[in-house]
């Protein structure tokens, strides 16, 4: 069955649903097909770029989450391994805000931060709801944690959209990011 773009506003519109859950209800009736040759090889402009952004910390992230690059302010800051070593794989951001311990103690609202972060997760899993990676990540997350296993199944959707930032560190102190 392939409904139409009206009868999926009818439906959005029966159901209440925001505008996010709109935006996710016609990509789940209609899922954009992705190309074959994705990469996450970064350039070397767009690397320098993440560079000459510090003294503001900064990272590139792709489709499952994992970090590609940083820079020297977000090492400090998110305290992430040094960019400057050659990691296989970094390290993933929702793995970390859902099972790092100091993470958990050092961020105020830390649950509801998370749960926005799970909703943020589930939007972009949409995108490749047939990705074998994905759906490991999904079963791991619901495995190592709590919040994950009671939120996931509630298909909590929201895009990103608020880019202002709190973040406090012991070492440093409150701080604000745009």
């Amino acid at each position: 069955m392939n409904p139409s773009e009206d009868v999926l506003n009818n439906i959005a519109t029966a159901l209440q649903l925001t505008e996010d859950e709109r935006r996710h209800l016609h990509l789940l009736a209609r899922p954009v097909e992705q190309s074959k040759l994705e990469t996450s090889e970064l350039s070397v402009a767009l690397k320098r770029t993440i560079i000459a952004l510090d003294p503001n910390p900064a990272f590139i992230m792709e489709k499952w989450w994992d970090l590609l690059f940083w820079n020297e302010a977000a090492e400090l800051v998110f305290r992430l391994p040094s960019c400057s070593t050659n990691i296989q794989q970094g390290p993933n951001w929702l793995r970390r805000f859902l099972t790092d311990p100091e993470l958990k103690s050092n961020t105020s609202d830390w649950e509801n931060k998370a749960k926005i972060m799970i909703a943020n997760f589930r939007t972009d899993y949409a995108f490749y709801s047939n990705d074998e990676h994905f759906k490991n990540l999904i079963e791991e997350f619901t495995q190592v944690s709590f919040l994950f296993r009671d939120t996931w199944p509630r298909h909590d959707v929201q895009v990103v959209t608020d880019c202002h930032k709190q973040w406090h560190d012991p070492r440093i102190g409150e701080m604000e990011f745009e």
